[in-house]
């Protein structure tokens, strides 16, 4: 027979094997800190990091707020649309030369004026080459509108660049041509046609404008995904449009 201590001793022994386990919740240590479970005044502490504040570049992209950005001839339209009419006018009037210098070869439009075989010969070259230049120009101009959709500037600055060699390499091929033609029959004296080149200046420089206008708002942070949405004008459709 067990005496009273032996019997306590006994009862402290077996005594956690049969406490429940909301009892032996109880018994936990008051400064116990399990470190898979961040306590309250952690989760807190963290929080205060991942709270967003208000910055200057959040307050850059109101979009109540007013325009940074210029309008293209002075209010049509900013320079993102400019630019995206821009080289879709670029595109067709580029398809358009290449119908026309096709025409021409086709002998539609100069049989009445040239039955020289040997002229003709010459003013084919010269139309297949100009329509070899305005293909590339479609192929360029097809990349820029894609690339201000997209605010990038790499496939705008090119086409840039091939317009301006567009244009050189044409006034080259109307003064060869001309040539080609006096050293064929000397008896007449053929000219450049200065009126084509005039006319190809103009449009190059009005397709230049709104892209050059384009690549500097870019530049500046004026234009981008965040701050078209501000920046979008049009006078004709005042109503906002995400291209």
């Amino acid at each position: 027979m067990h005496s009273p201590n032996e019997f306590g001793r006994v009862i402290t022994r077996t005594s956690p094997e049969r406490t429940p386990p909301m009892v032996m919740a109880q018994h936990v240590p008051h400064n116990f800190v399990d470190s898979e479970c961040p306590s309250n005044q952690d989760v807190v502490n963290n929080q205060d990091f991942v709270i967003p504040t208000e910055s200057a570049s959040s307050r850059q992209y109101d979009h109540d707020s007013e325009r940074q950005g210029g309008l293209c001839c002075g209010g049509w339209c900013d320079y993102r649309r400019a630019t995206i009419y821009a080289v879709f006018a670029e595109a067709v009037t580029s398809l358009l030369w290449i119908l026309a210098f096709y025409v021409d070869s086709f002998n539609l439009i100069y049989t009445s004026d040239i039955s020289d075989q040997g002229m003709m010969h010459i003013i084919n070259d010269s139309n297949h080459l100009h329509a070899v230049v305005y293909g590339i120009t479609v192929v360029s101009s097809f990349l820029a509108f894609v690339s201000a959709l997209q605010f990038k500037l790499s496939a705008i600055i090119w086409n840039i660049v091939w317009i301006l060699l567009s244009f050189v390499a044409g006034i080259l091929i109307r003064i060869r041509t001309t040539e080609n033609l006096n050293l064929y029959n000397a008896s007449y004296e053929y000219t450049t046609n200065w009126f084509a080149i005039i006319l190809t200046a103009v449009l190059s420089a009005l397709f230049i404008y709104p892209q050059i206008a384009f690549i500097h708002e870019v530049n500046a942070g004026v234009l981008n995904q965040h701050t078209y949405s501000r920046e979008s004008y049009s006078c004709c459709c005042r109503a906002e449009r995400k291209w």
